[in-house]
């Protein structure tokens, strides 16, 4: 019976084929298999996994897979989450036995979704990107600080949402940006996507806007200098009280940049929902806009 009102299992987030022609589909409870699924509908077998089988938890929002040549096996793994019962935990489940038994790893992480060189797993999620070479026993993490040329400085990586290895170049998808590096992650560089300053009615603006502190972490002030510059920021209230500041007289090349406000004052308190100011100033010049934080 098809009823995803029923049967949380109905309730889809992901689908993968492996090379070996089996099917994946992870839920809203566990991990669906489907090793025939060429055949007619009627003739369709499925099996199902969850936390009872060994996953971290039941839902699950990834599934990928790759195949070891040298061990003849199929590794599959599983981005599983925690969904409804208290005992699960978020963190990566894989199986190289067609879900017969299911390891655990990265337990508390919650990831998004994997990447493969060879046989080197990598797991990106909320608190970065991970690799094992030794099929998710041990995992490494990587401290990517990626290096902006609008922002004139290096980006702190947080969330990786998505991940490439491809060509001996790593791409990995995050909130401010793509970040790339071809030495295996010893160093970044951003790419990013941005409207020039120049564009805007009032020669800034800021994107994300409205802006929510614990959706988005950070809000960037794009702005442009005709000349190198020192700059300082200053956000104000509607009652025009500072409530912090963002950058106090330091360097910037001429061009295109953009500043990162994080959402909170001097003491490091989360801003209240409401209209604030940004004032930039550079030499005897001054451009300010407004930035509408909405939780």
């Amino acid at each position: 019976e098809w009823s995803p009102i029923n049967y949380m299992n109905q309730r889809m987030f992901s689908v993968h084929i492996t090379g070996s022609g089996n099917l994946w589909v992870g839920t809203a409870e566990g991990v669906n298999l489907c090793a025939e699924y060429n055949t007619p509908d009627s003739l369709r077998e499925w099996k199902q996994f969850t936390y009872a089988d060994g996953l971290t938890g039941n839902f699950v929002t990834a599934v990928k897979s790759f195949y070891d040549q040298t061990e003849g096996k199929e590794y599959v793994y599983a981005a599983t989450w925690l969904a409804e019962s208290s005992a699960e935990n978020n963190g990566v489940s894989y199986t190289s036995d067609n879900g017969a038994s299911w390891n655990k790893c990265l337990e508390g992480e919650k990831i998004y979704n994997f990447g493969f060189s060879g046989t080197d797993v990598y797991a990106c999620g909320d608190n970065g990107l991970f690799k094992s070479s030794d099929k998710g026993n041990y995992w490494e993490k990587y401290v990517i600080r990626a290096w902006s040329d609008i922002k004139k400085d290096y980006v702190d990586v947080g969330k990786v949402y998505s991940f490439l290895y491809q060509n001996d170049i790593m791409f990995a998808g995050t909130g401010q940006g793509m970040a790339v590096s071809g030495d295996n992650g010893s160093t970044w560089y951003m790419i990013e996507a941005y409207e020039p300053s120049s564009d805007s009615s009032n020669d800034t603006y800021a994107y994300p806007n409205p802006f929510s502190p614990m959706k988005f972490d950070e809000v960037k002030i794009q702005f442009k200098l005709e000349e190198n510059s020192q700059v300082t920021c200053e956000i104000y209230n509607f009652a025009m009280e500072k409530v912090r500041t963002v950058k106090s007289s330091e360097y910037y090349e001429a061009g295109e940049s953009y500043i990162v406000w994080d959402g909170k004052d001097s003491y490091g308190r989360t801003a209240a929902n409401g209209v604030y100011y940004y004032i930039i100033r550079y030499g005897d010049e001054k451009v300010w806009n407004k930035i509408i934080i909405f939780e």
